[in-house]
This record gives structure tokens, C-alpha cells and sequence, in this order.
């Protein structure tokens, strides 16, 4: 249901500030970009290091940023399904699944 603002919501739920709609825009169009330019890999780190930034405001007790952090993680979930990439663990790291440890047949410590 719309609120008396034009908004869905909640009456009294922090407003987002305009510099982080800003950011996470910016690095969006940033990220297709570099998927554009034939590095995808490089526009899902942009991403995640936005996502990052946000989720430390969000520990900080920002109001505003859990909703925030929902934003990021959709883009970066969204941008990775249609370049075909692998989400990153943190930014720059790839998954443990894209990237799995060696094994070695004789340690039953590896591959962990």
C-alpha cells in the first residue's frame, strides 16, 4: 500500500540517503560497463565492494542501512545471473565453489 509520502514504505522507516542511491547506481552502470568491455568479473567486484561497504554501515548501526544492503546483494545477484558470473565470497575473492582447493588424495585435511 502507498504511503501518504508516494512511497511503500513503512510509515517512520529511515529515509535513504541520496548520496548511497547515488552509489549504488553509479556502480551498477559501472559494473554493465566492464561486463560491456568483456569484464564481467571486474563489474561483480565493484559490486561486492559496494555491497561490503554497506553491510560495515549496517554492523555501524546505520538506520537506513539494511535496506541498503538488500539493494546491493539483488544487483549483485541479478548482475552475476545475466553476465554469467560467480558471486564473489567478499569483494575480489571468488566462491569456494568457482574456485575449488586442491586435493590431494594422501592429506584428508585438503580440500577444506
Amino acid at each position: 500500500m502507498m504511503t501518504p509520502d508516494g512511497t511503500n514504505r513503512p510509515t517512520g522507516a529511515p529515509i535513504l540517503p541520496a548520496v548511497e542511491i547515488d552509489l549504488i547506481l553509479n556502480t551498477v552502470q559501472k559494473a554493465i560497463t566492464l561486463a560491456h568491455d568483456q569484464r564481467p568479473e571486474e563489474g561483480a567486484a565493484e559490486l561486492a565492494r559496494g555491497k561490503d561497504r554497506v553491510t560495515a554501515a549496517l554492523r555501524a548501526g546505520k538506520p537506513w542501512a539494511a535496506e541498503m544492503v538488500q539493494s546491493w546483494r539483488e544487483a549483485l545477484a541479478n548482475y552475476c545471473f545475466q553476465h554469467r558470473v560467480r558471486p564473489l565470497a567478499r569483494s575480489g575473492e571468488r566462491t569456494q565453489d568457482s574456485t575449488p582447493a586442491p586435493t590431494d588424495p594422501d592429506d584428508p585435511e585438503s580440500g577444506r
